[in-house]
């Protein structure tokens, strides 16, 4: 076992080094075209923006409604999360459906359609298209081969320890046995390599280290199976060489665990990635053990004298029935803390089909475990070798269903996901949320709390106070089945439970005497710790409306020849979810942008653009629609009202807060009360927490195509 321990640190640093990639499915943040949108002009693109990194996928297409693909070459990612699809040049009036189809960080299929239309005076158009079902029968067939040669390589070497590690204690066990041991050797090296060459042709892609943490993990996954594969091959004629292959089969076993719904946020991840990779290793230990017992083992032993042959026959048995009983144990154990970690509630089990795949995985499991406790009864008694053999076989036969429900369980979406998305497909522009109605008075504040966006709604209603609470997930859907409640502080202090009133939408009316200053809003999800998310009002109470505001700020950006933007954006909770980024604009149509840490890169110049997706890479050139910069970040400002007053960078400003129902999104903005111009901006949407520092304006500033060699 000494020789395994450095094989064994070196599965755990892989692990270390791949694991902190890890995020959630990703979701789309903005589209250019936007959903439902009415051109005056042809786009030269469709370009989708997401919150995190993808990778490019068949089946993304543009069509006009009726007719054929209008794409210009082959669909591409840039700057790893942007998938630009290029159009044909002078696209005639019409409607347009668009669906993509991206793998996320994680190697899930995420696909979605919507239109947008060309020509002025035509109706918001509807897709023509639907997004289209799971993976094709060709990827389940991949998960397949690549669960049954991590499992069988790793759990075959396993087994082997433990039948031969104790016979060859005895003295002559070597003489005695050689030619046993032989067959044996090569036998578990040839299953072995095999097993790991398919986990070598199911990880490995095209070329690179890849982008999204799928990706990496399966690169990880491709070298050392490969390596692992080659030695366990050579290891027939030079058997120490099979240590190298347990190395391979080692780091194998934890991929799953590297790329899968572990390692997503929204649970504990400790608990979730233990409880992985005890499963997979009790699996293993299974499967690999069945399989020694029913084809090395037998081989093995039949070039052994009758009077050495019965005694490893059923003392191998043993050792591996009692090797089997300890990994269904932690198989059983292991399998209820996972599913416990991905379902919310015992009724997912069958109103999802992820808690479906799992009842179907833990019938076959369950028949496992009355064969198996059947064969292991009788073992030694009146079972002969022979007919213990076939009913293994009947067991890995079992085996290798379960392993295909695991091969669709794992292109299934957590049950608990699929809940707080309310089971419903993902929209662009948050259409299922319910926002409050606008009104004279009311204030709109909204920020950040963990995944979520979480916006108030508060205006003077009699003697009290008029709330209404929005909660926005990841998917930019309503987050339903909360208890939401309302703790308002001013002269006096109030409580009250919020009412459902729509998707993700929650409201109460409280009576509170004097100017309310705080509001606070406490969430309460099942199973998670409760959330308080605190908003300061306006100053004054009522407060003053501030649309004339707005609009003098948004025309301050008409008058402003060259600006630098520093961007900060994060798609949710944590440290890896956050980019900075330096925009420059010199008017009318030119910006240059870099992410911060040798990101990616770009410069817009007109009707084109270039794109790279490292300070050092090769830029690719792209056409798009010429944009007007430099311009206000938002659509269509509601509800805007006066915070006060302030002072950014010694300037003083005005505090405004409104509402753009169109993204839907909520901003703050510090105007300058001096010129009208825009100093900072915080926006929150559905993963989407943005702050915008603007400055210096109508600096000196010149921005050129760049040299592409």
């Amino acid at each position: 076992m000494r020789r395994w321990a450095p094989l064994g640190v070196a599965a755990a640093v892989a692990a270390s080094i791949a694991a902190p990639a890890a995020s959630a499915h990703a979701n789309l943040v903005r589209s250019v075209p936007e959903a439902g949108e009415v051109l005056l002009r042809a786009p030269a693109s469709v370009r989708l923006t997401f919150d995190d990194t993808v990778q490019v996928v068949g089946g993304s297409t543009v069509v006009r409604n009726g007719g054929r693909s209008v794409l210009r070459g082959v669909p591409s990612v840039v700057g790893g999360r942007q998938l630009v699809m290029l159009l044909r040049r002078g696209l005639a009036e019409g409607d347009y459906t668009v669906r993509w189809r991206i793998v996320s960080d994680d190697g899930h299929l995420i696909s979605g359609v919507f239109a947008f239309a060309v020509g002025g005076g035509r109706a918001s158009p509807s897709p023509s298209l639907s997004a289209g079902g799971g993976p094709p029968a060709t990827d389940l067939v991949r998960r397949w081969f690549f669960f049954a040669g991590l499992l069988v390589s790793a759990g075959l070497l396993a087994a082997r320890g433990a039948v031969w590690g104790a016979a060859l204690r005895f003295p002559d066990a070597k003489t005695a046995w050689k030619d046993a041991l032989r067959v044996e050797s090569i036998l578990t090296s040839s299953t072995v390599a095999a097993a790991l060459l398919a986990v070598t042709l199911t990880t490995a892609h095209g070329g690179g280290i890849g982008t999204t943490r799928f990706e990496r993990v399966n690169t990880l996954a491709a070298v050392a199976a490969g390596i692992g594969a080659a030695a366990a091959a050579m290891g027939i004629a030079y058997p120490p060489l099979i240590a190298v292959a347990g190395g391979g089969a080692l780091v194998a076993l934890v991929t799953p665990t590297l790329r899968g719904h572990a390692l997503d946020p929204g649970h504990s991840r400790l608990l979730a990635v233990g409880a992985d990779l005890a499963h997979v290793a009790t699996a293993a230990l299974w499967l690999g053990g069945l399989l020694y017992l029913a084809v090395v083992l037998p081989a093995a032993a039949r070039r052994l004298p009758p009077a050495l042959r019965r005694p490893l026959q059923v003392g191998g048995a043993r050792r591996v029935s009692a090797l089997a009983g300890a990994a269904l144990v932690g198989l059983v154990v292991s399998g209820l803390l996972r599913a416990v970690g991905e379902l919310s509630s015992v009724s997912q089990l069958w109103s999802t089909g992820y808690g479906r795949v799992v009842l179907v995985k833990s019938g076959l499991l369950g028949a496992l475990v009355t064969i198996g406790w059947q064969n292991r009864r009788r073992l030694g008694v009146s079972l002969a070798f022979e007919r213990l053999r076939r009913r293994v076989l009947l067991e890995v036969i079992v085996l290798a269903g379960v392993i295909v429900a695991v091969s669709v369980l794992t292109d299934l979406r957590p049950a608990w996901q699929v809940a707080r998305a309310g089971g419903r497909a993902g929209s662009i522009r948050g259409e299922e949320a319910t926002l409050p109605a606008s009104a004279p008075g009311t204030v709109v504040l909204a920020r950040e709390t963990r995944e979520f966006a979480v916006a108030l709604a508060a205006r003077p209603v009699g003697e009290g106070l008029s709330l209404t609470a929005t909660v926005l997930g990841p998917d930019r859907l309503g987050v339903d089945g909360l208890s939401v409640a309302f703790d308002v502080i001013g002269s006096t202090r109030a409580h009250a439970a919020g009412s459902p009133c729509g998707g993700g939408c929650y409201q109460a009316v409280i009576r509170l005497a004097g100017r309310p200053r705080v509001v606070s809003i406490v969430l309460i999800e099942p199973r998670r710790p409760a959330l308080t998310a605190r908003f300061p009002l306006s100053r004054s109470w009522p407060a003053p409306a501030a649309a004339a505001l707005v609009r003098r700020a948004e025309r301050a950006f008409g008058r402003v020849r060259t600006l630098v933007l520093h961007e900060r954006l994060a798609s949710g909770p944590g440290r890896r979810a956050r980019i900075s980024t330096v925009f420059e604009y010199v008017a009318p149509d030119r910006m240059r942008y870099r992410i911060a840490g040798g990101g990616p890169q770009g410069i817009v110049i007109g009707r084109l653009r270039w794109d790279r997706v490292s300070s050092t890479a090769r830029w690719q050139i792209s056409g798009q629609e010429p944009a007007v910069v430099p311009r206000p970040f938002w659509l269509s400002a509601t509800d805007a009202s006066l915070l006060g007053t302030s002072r950014v960078r010694g300037r003083p400003v005005y505090v405004v807060s409104f509402l753009d129902r169109r993204i839907p999104a909520w901003f703050t903005a510090w105007i300058d009360r001096r010129n009208y111009r825009t100093l900072e901006l915080r926006m929150t949407a559905a993963a989407h927490f943005m702050r915008h520092v603007y400055g210096p304006f109508d600096a000196p500033l010149a921005i050129q195509p760049p040299t592409v060699r």
